[in-house]
């Protein structure tokens, strides 16, 4: 999974479970470095208080797990 992040050329779209506890690794690796690469991407990873949103602008919001 952490190649075929890196390897992307237009998009990528994700949705990881325990992003948190991921310390290392490829796949944490990919998903720390694609915030700065010239594509779109979209994803969510849950945090202690609810998913972590990452926007198209690089912006990042909050969805707390009671609006799921």
């Amino acid at each position: 999974m952490g190649t075929a992040i890196t390897n992307a050329r237009s998009s990528v779209f994700y949705s990881v479970a325990f992003l948190n506890q991921i310390e290392t690794g490829p796949v944490r690796a990919a998903l720390d470095a694609l915030i700065t690469r010239p594509l779109f991407s979209y994803g969510v990873a849950n945090q202690v208080n609810g998913m972590e949103i990452v926007k198209p602008s690089g912006e990042i919001g909050m969805v707390h797990f009671a609006s799921l």
